[in-house]
């Protein structure tokens, strides 16, 4: 996200790339999920405008520090990195 050097942002076309959508359960357009290590943790349904997106994947990052019971900020900066928010969406 811009301004959010830890966290990657990815976009991944669902008609060209149907056999990563199947994997990740998408099936209407746009989907937008947020992963940690991998894994996903949310799916995000609100407004979407970049603001909103933003305050939803670090309100996110923050549960997952939480609940991980990390104890300091340089902690939680170690685990954005671990972060992955994907738009996925049928371009063709």
């Amino acid at each position: 996200m811009e301004g959010e050097d830890e966290i990657e942002v990815g976009e991944v076309d669902c008609g060209a790339s149907k056999s990563v959508c199947s994997k990740a359960d998408i099936h209407s357009y746009p989907t937008f999920k947020l992963f940690f290590d991998g894994e996903e943790v949310a799916k995000y349904q609100g407004p979407r405008d970049v603001e909103s997106l933003k305050a939803f994947v670090l309100d996110e990052a923050e549960k997952a520090a939480v609940k991980a019971q990390l104890d300091n900020d340089k902690d939680l900066q170690i685990s954005f990195s671990k972060f992955s928010f994907v738009c996925h969406s049928d371009l063709s």
